[in-house]
């Protein structure tokens, strides 16, 4: 497995429901890495977490090595930044599903 690291721009309520994470910014593009085989898998899963199916592309993403992404997805797929496209602080695709939906 490797993780794919890259920008996307995230919908107005996955915005919101990050300043709950501590976002202070106002603009909706955020890092996101994701545990995967390859760019294509990663696809797939953005596609059926709703994030859309070309997230990851070639020229736009790389092999992430940084600690605390990595740690973000030791136990999920998909991961984003909490301070945008910089920082070291990461929330999982099920923490920031779980606070869009008040879990």
């Amino acid at each position: 497995m490797k993780v794919l690291g890259t920008e996307i721009f995230l919908y107005k309520k996955m915005v919101e429901a990050i300043k709950a994470f501590g976002y202070k910014g106002n603009h909706g593009q955020f890092r996101i890495v994701c545990k995967c085989k390859s760019m294509a898998d990663a696809n797939r899963k953005c596609a059926a977490a709703g994030l859309g199916d070309k997230v990851f592309r070639i020229g736009w993403c790389s092999e992430t090595g940084n600690v605390n992404a990595l740690a973000a997805v030791e136990h999920s797929d998909i991961a984003f930044c909490v301070e945008g496209t910089t920082g070291s602080s990461y929330i999982t695709l099920e923490q920031l599903n779980n606070k869009i939906t008040g879990e």
